[in-house]
């Protein structure tokens, strides 16, 4: 399967690894200023690190343990028209040592995929954290992030107050954050969030996806560099 931007295309999977809202969401929201190095944490199809590509010409590192998501991403990276250089990392994040620090790291953890999709249906608690440590991938960004670096996530809204506190243990300040509703009679699905290693003052955003049953506004200029919608 494909997936269309406006300026690139990646292949991504059938049944996993497909590319959902969330990220498409979370790589229009950031902003980037004079990185030199960027991790994507747990690629996948490299959407992330790929739209951020768009925005800078930093070198990317992708790192992905799952041989078939390898494997899609490296075909991804044959048709990709950006002038940035690109690394694979085939191997665990909470496992691997890196050779350099990091001025962005980027993730959408993979306990939570589609979440628009899916935002009212009774989804399993045990499905979306199983395998996935927030006090260790805290712990371990923070570690390989540069003096005056970001970490940049989407979650469920459920979980905010949980993330942040073991974001702060961490040593993680709460940069900026984004709150996203389906519409505007509904609750708070998810959240965009950065992370810094310097205080800051923290900005609250928020973003509506529809109106009317037709994407916003909101969500059409967040997104317009990235795809067009009919």
């Amino acid at each position: 399967m494909i997936f269309y931007f406006n300026n690139f295309f990646l292949r991504q999977g059938n049944e996993i690894f497909k590319i959902c809202t969330d990220s498409i969401l979370l790589g229009s929201w950031i902003n980037l200023k004079n990185e030199k190095t960027i991790l994507d944490i747990g690629a996948g199809t490299g959407v992330l690190g790929f739209m951020l590509a768009q925005k800078t010409e930093a070198k990317l590192f992708f790192v992905e343990k799952n041989e078939d998501a390898i494997k899609i991403l490296e075909e991804n990276l044959k048709t990709i028209p950006f002038k940035n250089q690109f690394e694979i990392i085939g191997k665990d994040f909470f496992s691997t040592s890196f050779n350099t620090n990091f001025d962005f790291i980027i993730s959408n953890p993979p306990y939570f995929a589609n979440s628009i999709k899916n935002k009212l249906q009774n989804i399993s608690e045990a499905r979306h954290h199983i395998n996935f440590g927030f006090e260790l991938f805290f712990k371990r960004s923070f570690e390989i992030t540069s003096k005056n670096g970001s970490l940049a996530i989407v979650i469920p809204y459920s979980i905010f107050n949980s993330v942040l506190i073991k974001a702060f243990a961490s040593g993680f300040y709460l940069s900026r954050f984004c709150k996203v509703y389906h519409d505007k009679k509904s609750s708070v699905s998810i959240v965009l969030i950065e992370f810094v290693k310097d205080y800051k003052k923290t900005i609250e955003e928020k973003i509506i996806l529809t109106h009317d049953n037709k994407p916003s506004e909101d969500y059409i200029n967040l997104t317009k560099d990235y795809i067009v919608l009919n």
